[in-house]
């Protein structure tokens, strides 16, 4: 059976834990617009304070020092809390904050003062675990329609999992099952420390996974998908509307007269405008659309479940939206308008792929530009050229128009 030895687990715990703590810290030195990272370091670095407390103690769970161990871990868990919140860039509120404030200080005071049975403590600990973790997984899984899924709900299963742990715990606390107490022996301590050291590393990596994964697939100026990630969600979205028979629409969206906004506001007032155009589209998204910058002032949103019928009527919404909401922009009278192609296919039609898709709706954006801008055109039908029948003379010929 392998054995661990306390002094030697707990130090390596600490020196790991304080590490990744520091190389997210410097991470975000780096990538200063991941404030996630900030959050996610000085978790790291309170986990680590945790284990240096108990490793200092030589593993004797006095009755002050595993509610102060214990109070970091809890602060630790809901600063990750708030890291997944600013991963998604969604505000850190006062209650918020307050609540990360008041955890460790409630359940030190509830200890010491009030819960002297060791299975009360766990069951508080075991409980403000859950709500921290659940917290943080739920945030994860709402995943924005315009976001890369598959990293964050990888992490959202993680902290399910965690989550899921604590509950057993929790459950068999209630239940009166005698917890690893104040009886614990150096090896139980070191097993512990090796436990939370894997899900520590484990959240790191997943945390990180998240951050490399939306850099490389969202457009760092607007913060929808790049043009790589939309048309690899698109690709799929199509396969799955032609697997079952449903219609789906691809919009082309262009900002009319782009360059003469730039020539007459600056560059920085047409990066606004091109941040406030995809504020808009986002509102506009439906659960299962996506929407991407597909190069310049080039914008590509793709329907799911939607024929021509509701794919003109969102297109023809989204061009009055920009109209009110694009006016002004940074106190510039700027009057954005957009020219939408709009390429759909109907329920049970098929086509080649999706790139055919985006050529019909882009032959369609330039005709809505050539009759004037600041309309929508609507292409026309798709249809999958089928294999002729052979002629008497031996020639072949093929049908289908885009």
């Amino acid at each position: 059976m392998v054995t661990l030895d306390f002094q030697t687990i707990g130090f390596a715990a600490v020196v790991l834990a304080t590490l990744m703590g520091a190389l997210l810290l410097l991470a975000w030195a780096y990538v200063r617009s991941e404030t996630c990272l900030i959050f996610w370091g000085v978790t790291d670095l309170f986990c680590a304070g945790s284990v240096a407390v108990l490793t200092a103690a030589n593993g004797r769970l006095g009755p002050n020092v595993a509610p102060f161990s214990n109070g970091w871990l809890l602060t630790g868990a809901a600063l990750t809390y708030c890291g997944m919140r600013a991963f998604d860039r969604r505000p850190i509120t006062l209650p918020i904050w307050l609540a990360v404030i008041a955890t460790p200080l409630f359940y030190y005071i509830a200890c010491v003062l009030f819960l002297p049975n060791v299975n009360d403590r766990v069951v508080l600990y075991t409980f403000i675990c859950c709500c921290w973790f659940g917290g943080s997984a739920y945030v994860l899984a709402h995943v924005p329609s315009y976001a890369p899924a598959f990293s964050r709900m990888l992490v959202a299963l993680f902290l399910a999992g965690m989550c899921t742990i604590q509950v057993v715990r929790l459950a068999g606390s209630l239940a009166g099952f005698r917890p690893l107490g104040g009886d614990m022996t150096s090896e139980q301590m070191a097993w512990t420390f090796a436990a939370g050291l894997f899900f520590t590393v484990g959240l790191n990596f997943g945390g990180m996974f998240m951050v490399l994964d939306r850099m490389a697939s969202c457009d760092e100026l607007t913060e929808l998908s790049n043009r790589r990630s939309l048309l690899m969600g698109a690709s799929a979205l199509l396969r799955s509307a032609l697997a079952s028979g449903r219609p789906v629409s691809v919009l082309l969206v262009d900002l009319d007269h782009f360059k003469s906004i730039n020539d007459r506001f600056g560059h920085r007032t047409g990066d606004q405008v091109l941040r406030a155009f995809a504020q808009v589209a986002r509102k506009l998204l439906r659960r299962g659309d996506l929407v991407g910058r597909y190069g310049g002032e080039e914008f590509c949103l793709v329907l799911k479940d939607a024929g021509s019928d509701v794919a003109c009527v969102m297109a023809e919404r989204l061009r009055r939206q920009v109209m009110d909401d694009l006016r002004e922009v940074e106190g510039h009278a700027v009057e954005a308008t957009v020219a939408i192609g709009v390429a759909s296919l109907e329920a049970g039609q098929r086509v080649a792929g999706i790139d055919r898709m985006i050529d019909a709706a882009d032959h369609a954006l330039y005709a809505a530009k050539d009759g004037g801008r600041n309309r929508v055109v609507l292409a026309a039908p798709l249809v999958t050229p089928q294999p002729a029948a052979p002629h008497a003379g031996g020639a072949a010929a093929s049908t289908g128009v885009a």
